[in-house]
Formats: C-alpha cells, structure tokens, sequence
C-alpha cells in the first residue's frame, strides 16, 4: 500500500476543516473517517 503525502498547504486546510466540523457537533471519530486517518492521527 503506497503512503500519499501532503503538502503543509493540504494539512493546514484539512485541520481547518476538521476544526469546524468539530465545531458543528461532529465527533473525532466522524471527523478522522471523513478524511481516512485514525483518531490517533488527528
């Protein structure tokens, strides 16, 4: 399985994006499935 790495720029959106669906109610576990990581990751 090949690692996909992301640029600083990705990673920074993605967090941000994380941050607000945390914000609307969401839970860690909805927010790490919706982008693939691990709980753990984030």
């Amino acid at each position: 399985m090949l690692s996909k790495r992301h640029t600083p720029e990705q990673v920074i959106t993605k967090i941000a994006e994380g941050d607000q669906m945390l914000n609307e109610g969401n839970t860690l576990a909805e927010v790490a499935r919706s982008f693939g990581i691990t709980e753990t990751t984030w």
